[in-house]
């Protein structure tokens, strides 16, 4: 629904913008719904709007809550690259899913 409606906002001329992005990510995330949130990440990505910390505290909460640690770090990575502060919420389920990782191993 998130992207239908982004669609949807498109076509009356409204584009969507980091905050819209965000939301949508966000709620995605929380859904279970990490592949339809990485694909309007990328869309983000390829119109030029720049993530925030929320926009990759989402995406890295739910890579950590399915133990895709690697992708985390990437991400952090491109954090880094781009300049953009990890928040304490990022850190503390990064810590969070190491730990149950590490317990699970």
């Amino acid at each position: 629904e998130a992207k239908n409606t982004m669609q949807d906002m498109i076509e009356q001329g409204v584009q969507p913008n980091v905050i819209t992005y965000n939301v949508s990510i966000n709620h995605l995330c929380k859904a279970n719904k990490l592949s339809l949130a990485v694909g309007l990440f990328n869309d983000m990505l390829q119109k030029g709007i720049r993530p925030t910390s929320s926009t990759y505290s989402s995406l890295i909460i739910a890579h950590c809550c399915q133990k895709d640690m690697d992708r985390v770090a990437q991400l952090l990575q491109e954090m880094k690259t781009k300049q953009i502060q990890p928040n304490e919420s990022i850190w503390a389920n990064i810590i969070k899913a190491y730990c149950i990782k590490q317990q699970c191993e």
